[in-house]
């Protein structure tokens, strides 16, 4: 079996999770890693077993790599992935795969003119409670609200530097807007507003962000997401129904609905029923892979991110000008290919 020669740009987080999840597949191995910090890549190196280098565009030019992750802060996702899509790489994205539309086209006309795999980690819409949600929707009936949010005590570091961070929406409810579209269609609207605290040399020490969306087919959904907020560290989805309701919270699934006398009950699903989908990151880093091998496009592409990526954009608009922002159709179907599941 050939393997797929996978080069990574950043070791740290998601780079080394997407190392992992390569390393354990048959048709992959970890060829080059790069990164900025000699010493934390000689042990990455060591660990799986490949060379590392200091400069990005020697691993992009190595004729060694078949493929480039692209797994560094926010902003750097566009050059490095233009310039592997050039050298004729295929290249996985983490998301958002751009920092503007603008770059995120530039992408996708520059891999059909090289004829090579573009794909972007939507890991969300494996997350099994994700899964769980889509597959039984139809326990409440005719959705109407969802609404999710999140609270942490501390700020990203990726997050205390606005030249980094770049958009906000598109870094931190990003996962959920790209859910709530795989749960609910495309999105018309949006309605935001985005709180920034600064310290005195202007890092953030506070961040809210919370959007409004008004889905195509009725639904309105609400994302929301705090950071440096002294709160309880909370991840829960809720959505609401006509005939009850499913909370997603820390991994349970609690189903609350009228039962035959008519009396609203609560039913909780136990996590374990949950950790038999497939690992998030193994399915969207797979479907890449698959692509790469039997030259067709990528199920989770650029197209399909750029949905989530405008919404994400349109929601820093809306809280800037501080009025709702319509939002175009869609340039692809933006339900979830289940042959993946």
């Amino acid at each position: 079996m050939k393997q797929q020669r996978i080069g990574i740009i950043g070791m740290r987080g998601m780079g080394d999770i997407r190392a992992k999840v390569a390393a354990k597949r048959d048709d992959c191995q970890v060829a080059c890693i790069a990164g900025r910090d000699e010493a934390f890549l000689q042990s990455k190196a060591d660990e799986f077993g490949c060379p590392y280098v200091l400069d990005s565009q020697e691993l992009i030019n190595s004729p060694e790599v078949d493929a480039v992750v692209v797994a560094t802060p926010n902003h750097l996702h566009y050059p490095f992935g233009l310039q592997a899509i050039e050298a004729g790489k295929h290249v996985f994205l983490e998301y958002p795969p751009a920092i503007s539309l603008e770059e995120l086209d530039l992408l996708i006309e520059a891999r059909d003119a090289k004829g090579v795999t573009l794909g972007v980690g939507l890991s969300g819409r494996f997350e099994g409670p994700h899964l769980f949600l889509k597959r039984n929707l139809s326990k409440i009936g005719r959705p109407v609200l969802a609404h999710g949010s999140v609270a942490l005590e501390y700020i990203w570091k990726w997050s205390k530097c606005n030249d980094i961070m770049g958009d906000f929406f598109a870094l931190a409810n990003f996962h959920h807007i790209d859910q709530s579209i795989d749960l609910f269609g495309a999105v018309e609207w949006v309605n935001a507003t985005l709180t920034e605290e600064q310290d005195s040399e202007g890092n953030n020490v506070l961040l809210a962000g919370a959007t409004q969306m008004g889905f195509a087919g009725g639904v309105v959904g609400w994302s929301q997401y705090l950071m440096g907020v002294p709160a309880r560290q909370i991840w829960v989805t809720t959505i609401s129904g006509s005939a009850g309701s499913l909370v997603s919270e820390s991994g349970k699934i609690t189903w609350s609905h009228r039962d035959a006398n008519g009396c609203v009950t609560h039913e909780d699903i136990e996590p374990q029923l949950l950790e038999e989908k497939p690992a998030a990151m193994e399915a969207d880093f797979g479907s890449f892979v698959e692509a790469t091998k039997n030259g067709k496009p990528c199920t989770l592409s650029c197209e399909l991110a750029r949905h989530s990526c405008e919404v994400a954009f349109a929601s820093t608009r809306s809280a800037r000008i501080g009025q709702r922002v319509s939002v175009s159709a869609p340039l692809v179907e933006v339900q979830l290919h289940t042959e993946l599941l």
